[in-house]
């Protein structure tokens, strides 16, 4: 996408490459598969949940793709509901 129309002296410009996505920072994969183990969910079922390709979260996991600001809350918040925290004993 780009925006500008060039004439006037103005320069088209391309918002992927001059407007960076915001990337948390400090959210890191293994950050993401903790979070994901804890909640017992499979790559593809998080990247469901998140509404990302399964290929992403296991990309994410590996440190290969940096992980958008957007999913991160999500995931988190998907982790802090009731039911969800690691430290909860499990029922017998």
């Amino acid at each position: 996408m780009t925006f500008g129309s060039g004439s006037c002296g103005t320069k088209k410009r391309n918002l992927t490459t001059d407007y960076p996505l915001r990337i948390v920072q400090g959210v890191k994969g293994s950050e993401v598969r903790q979070l994901r183990k804890q909640l017992r969910l499979t790559q593809a079922q998080l990247a469901e949940r998140v509404g990302v390709t399964a290929s992403s979260v296991a990309r994410w996991e590996q440190g290969v793709l940096g992980i958008r600001e957007s999913a991160a809350r999500l995931i988190r918040l998907l982790a802090s509901q009731p039911g969800n925290k690691k430290n909860q004993r499990k029922r017998r």
